[in-house]
């Protein structure tokens, strides 16, 4: 019969825990209400400053215009052999590394200025990172082997590259 009581006891005890336990939610859990931008007031993206808001957009529209110039400046991937192609690294990773990698013609009379924009295109996702960091670490991408097929250079697949590559 000892065992009854004692069940019953624990039985009584856990509705006046559970009480205890809401009253302090209740009093101590921050209110969270809409507000006018159609977010949560208490939430992390509604604490965002219009101004450091105003940052990200203009650091993104830099970042949009220099790739699009480093797209257009390695229209001319041009080659003879293998050993005209090259891998320039592109961007800036926060956890290290570039965020990708571009195949090149040596031969583009355009090159420096594109490693000219790789390089201005990494500082901009380096102040990006700063403004808005990333929640978290991504792998970095591997860097691919650069390959003259069909006169043009290319990103050769390293699984499916001749070994004389």
């Amino acid at each position: 019969m000892i065992p009854k009581k004692k069940s019953f006891r624990l039985m009584s005890f856990i509705p006046g825990a559970f009480a205890w336990i809401t009253l302090f939610f209740v009093l101590f859990t921050p209110q969270i209400r809409a507000d006018d931008s159609g977010g949560v007031a208490g939430s992390a993206a509604a604490k965002k400053t219009t101004s450091q808001q105003d940052k990200v957009d203009a650091v993104e529209a830099r970042k949009t215009a220099i790739e699009s110039e480093v797209s257009t400046l390695n229209k001319n991937r041009a080659c003879a052999g293998d050993g005209e192609c090259d891998v320039v690294e592109v961007g800036f990773r926060l956890c290290g590394g570039p965020s990708s990698y571009m195949v090149v013609s040596v031969s583009n009379p355009q090159l420096s200025k594109l490693k000219a924009k790789a390089a201005e295109l990494a500082a901009v996702e380096k102040e990006m990172n700063l403004v808005n960091p990333p929640a978290e670490c991504t792998v970095a991408p591997s860097a691919p082997e650069a390959a003259c097929v069909k006169q043009v250079c290319q990103a050769a697949d390293k699984k499916t590259a001749p070994a004389g590559l």
